[in-house]
């Protein structure tokens, strides 16, 4: 009898699967082995030979080292996601992954770099959504900005925003049709962590995105477990109406809305750096137009074909996340082992690491005279 791989944890078989949205029975076939024998693996009644343990790493593009780690603790962890009812389990899935690898970058990159300090909650997440007003929403995107001392005008940097109070922001192509972004902050995270999807989404849309995960973030940390499950909608409604009150201040806006018309909203678009179609939600919500007008203003938004394009949406230039790109760039000029360090105690590939950390292909090939980069301050 062959003998198979010595400390194999089959969880971690199982995560890297689902981080590559393959199911099982797509993987053993690639693997030239039965779906029995996989699911043996990942249950940790077997262990693979060490040739198919090399070439589960080939397929999943991880380092064997991975599956030498030990598993995660066995707990739900909560998930915000900004998807369509249509989004599938298997995309849910790959989400949960990919934010545990974020933080697994960022726990490594900790000990040897100091990251913003996290000033982010100014005050206590409700437990009960449903007993949570609009107008509430309202007071708490008030102060929040007061926390920040953003006063009530444009924010021209939303991702810089969130990374400078200690969030860690992530950007890329997640390949999934029907998720737009996700977000997680629990007790035990680095961080408060967010994804935002790159694949469709235009610059304006995706700092909405960025805005919604801030909502959900701040609004239903504290949820309890019991109450995590219902409510999905109302939750997804009250992050959407954070958004918008936090990127579009009632007087702030309201003064300059003299004229509540789509040529109106195109004309404050590049000042507020907001789609045409959140300042008539915002419109709405803050009473500037009747329930006809609303009706009207969508009617004539479809009619020009903007629902999905809008104007300007080629023009704005998206917000890319740099805090864990510069930590990156600050231990390599310094220590260039460092980056070895990280990389083996990730344990993921080089590949991940760029794409989740935002740096430059090749980035672990280069090399670069010394220097200092300042952490993003403007936003």
């Amino acid at each position: 009898m062959k003998p198979g791989t010595p400390g194999f944890v089959g969880e971690r078989l199982r995560e890297a699967r689902e981080a590559r949205s393959i199911s099982a029975i797509a993987l053993a076939e690639q693997l030239g082995i039965s779906r029995a024998a996989l699911s043996q693996y990942e249950t940790n009644q077997a262990s693979p030979r060490p040739d198919v343990m090399r070439r589960i790493a080939e397929v999943l593009n991880v380092p064997p080292g991975f599956f030498l780690k030990p598993a995660r603790p066995d707990r739900p962890r909560k998930v915000f996601f900004r998807s369509r009812a249509a989004a599938t389990k298997m995309a849910r899935e790959k989400g949960r992954k990919r934010l545990h690898w974020l933080a697994d970058i960022v726990i490594a990159l900790c000990d040897h770099v100091r990251l913003p300090q996290l000033r982010f909650s100014p005050f206590e997440p409700p437990t009960d959504p449903k007993r949570l007003s609009m107008e509430e929403i309202e007071q708490k995107t008030k102060a929040t900005r007061r926390y920040w001392e953003l006063g009530d005008g444009p924010i021209s940097n939303i991702v810089w925003l969130l990374e400078n109070a200690g969030a860690i922001v992530t950007r890329g192509e997640f390949h999934e049709d029907k998720m737009d972004s996700f977000s997680r902050w629990e007790p035990d995270d680095p961080a408060p962590l967010v994804f935002l999807n790159a694949d469709r989404a235009s610059a304006v849309r995706s700092r909405f995105d960025a805005a919604h995960e801030l909502g959900h973030l701040l609004l239903h940390r504290g949820v309890p477990d019991e109450y995590w499950g219902p409510e999905i909608s109302l939750r997804e409604s009250q992050a959407s109406k954070f958004a918008c009150a936090f990127l579009l201040p009632r007087a702030a806006f309201g003064d300059e809305v003299i004229v509540p018309s789509l040529d109106t909203f195109l004309a404050l678009k590049p000042k507020w750096l907001v789609s045409i179609a959140a300042m008539i939600m915002r419109s709405e919500d803050i009473g500037l137009i009747s329930d006809d007008h609303v009706s009207h203003l969508w009617r004539n938004l479809g009619r020009r074909k903007w629902r999905t394009r809008e104007p300007l949406d080629d023009k704005i230039e998206p917000e890319i996340p740099r805090l864990l790109r510069r930590a990156f760039e600050v231990i390599s000029d310094h220590n260039p082992t460092i980056v070895e360090t990280v990389l083996t105690e990730t344990q993921l590939s080089e590949i991940d690491v760029a794409q989740l950390a935002m740096l430059p292909s090749g980035f672990f090939e280069l090399e670069r005279d010394p220097k200092i980069i300042a952490f993003p301050r403007r936003y």
